[in-house]
């Protein structure tokens, strides 16, 4: 036997699909939080025009002397009264909307569509009954054409708040089809009445079915605009989510220039994250004798001066279309052609050997003035291939470059202080340099250095 009782809990429970803590952040309950807070900001605005509504009517009830209000003879037996009780009853009735939105915003949970629906029905049947409180009140065939009727319009416009199309395509329909049944019910549309051109307007069938249509039409359109400002939203945080997967694969240094373009080769970025072998260029800086130097200053006084000399590096490497990897306490591996190339292999090393350069004229400027104490760095930089890819668990992953290319270049920047130079670069960094680049750049060769872990020497350059 189907147990009606579980269904009626299951009609009347919150949505919590997109609840459980493993799911917190995910796109679906962001997007469910932001309908939410537009949901908020409708029936904030709604109670506001509520209460205006109502306060209007009740100054103008006691405050206005019956004889000088117009049109005294046709709204003889109404009463502005019942006009401000009816509002604040409205009023009453959004209040406690509200409170089940705010609600849903605390528990971050979405109410069930289908209450939804029928809240909004409500809401947009709210004209219809005035109108038709209206009617029994004054003649009827006015009812129908006071200005209630832009209450219609008022709720259908304000349903593209929802950001759903059938939401503002319902409220179009009730609005037209309560406006309808109320001309059906108070007009004499059934040829009762002869139709003339001066009662044309108030009682021809055609009018009432041209403004129920009118009605639906505006719902129809109200939908089209929410699809497409739900579509703009959906964008928006999807850019945003895949930012924060950028940001959180490659650290907080990642310039937006980069964002934009690894969002621009998603595809490829994403496939990248599996793991994959590309050329990169990589470079290894250390600044010298940090330890001596951490062990005079106050814990305040090292991670200042971090800031101020690695706040530099990596703006240049930003500009240089690289990435800050890893930072290594005293130091840092920056990554260019990964995960994304600027063109060529050639280019990328061009960019990478034009940041070296930059950096050591930036940090000889800062000793110059005085900005920093007295640094010296070593900076290691080869080129080749590397395997490229997202390691670690759901909770923690990291893009990482591993390989024997990263780690001749993390050699080669310990041998700067061996050898007593500022910065060594490979024969395949040298070679990929055009004439002009080479011509530009002040460096030496070096005789082939013997580096550990590997049999062959390595043929270097010193960066001047």
């Amino acid at each position: 036997m189907y147990n009606f009782k579980t269904f009626f809990q299951r009609f009347l429970r919150w949505e919590s699909a997109h609840t459980a803590q493993s799911q917190e952040d995910s796109f679906e309950l962001r997007l469910s939080l932001e309908i939410l807070k537009s949901e908020r900001f409708r029936l904030i605005i709604i109670i506001g025009l509520g209460i205006i509504a109502a306060g209007q009517a009740f100054s103008t009830e006691y405050l206005i002397p019956q004889q000088s209000r117009p049109l005294k003879g046709i709204f003889r037996n109404f009463s502005l009264v019942h006009w401000g009780l009816f509002m604040l009853g409205a009023v009453v009735y959004e209040t406690i909307a509200l409170g089940f939105v705010q609600k849903a915003l605390k528990t971050r949970r979405m109410p069930p569509k289908i209450i939804r629906y029928m809240s909004l029905i409500i809401e947009v049947s709210f004209p219809t009954m005035l109108m038709l409180l209206l009617g029994a009140r004054i003649h009827p065939i006015y009812a129908a054409h006071t200005p209630i009727i832009l209450h219609y319009a008022i709720f259908i416009a304000l349903s593209v708040l929802q950001l759903h199309f059938a939401a503002s395509a319902l409220s179009g329909f009730v609005a037209g089809a309560g406006y309808f049944f109320v001309c059906w019910h108070t007009l004499p549309i059934h040829g009762e009445v002869t139709v003339t051109l001066e009662n044309y307007y108030f009682v021809s069938s055609t009018i009432v079915f041209a403004k129920s249509f009118l009605l639906f039409g505006m719902g129809i359109i109200t939908g089209l605009v929410a699809y497409q400002l739900r579509k703009t939203l959906i964008r928006s945080l999807l850019a945003q989510e895949e930012k924060n997967a950028i940001v959180g694969m490659f650290g907080q240094y990642v310039s937006p220039s980069v964002a934009e373009k690894l969002i621009e080769q998603k595809q490829h970025f994403k496939a990248e994250l599996t793991g994959e072998e590309r050329r990169v260029t990589v470079m290894f800086l250390d600044i010298r004798d940090f330890t001596s130097f951490s062990e005079k200053r106050s814990p305040q006084e090292v991670v200042q001066y971090l800031n101020t000399l690695f706040g530099h590096c990596i703006g240049i490497i930003n500009k240089h279309n690289g990435i800050v990897n890893k930072f290594l306490g005293d130091g840092f591996m920056a990554v260019f052609g990964a995960p994304f190339s600027s063109g060529s292999a050639s280019q990328d090393v061009h960019n990478a050997v034009s940041a070296m350069q930059e950096i050591l004229k930036t940090i000889d400027s800062l000793n110059d003035n005085g900005l920093i104490p007295e640094t010296q760095v070593g900076i290691g930089l080869h080129t080749g291939v590397a395997v490229t890819g997202s390691v670690g668990s759901d909770e923690r992953k990291e893009y990482t470059i591993i390989g024997d290319t990263v780690n001749l270049a993390s050699r080669l920047e310990q041998m700067t202080k061996q050898l007593s130079v500022r910065a060594l670069l490979t024969d395949a960094v040298y070679e990929y340099l055009s004439e002009e680049a080479r011509r530009n750049i002040s460096c030496k060769p070096l005789p082939p250095l013997k580096v550990r872990g590997r049999e062959e020497a390595v043929t270097v350059y010193q960066a001047l």
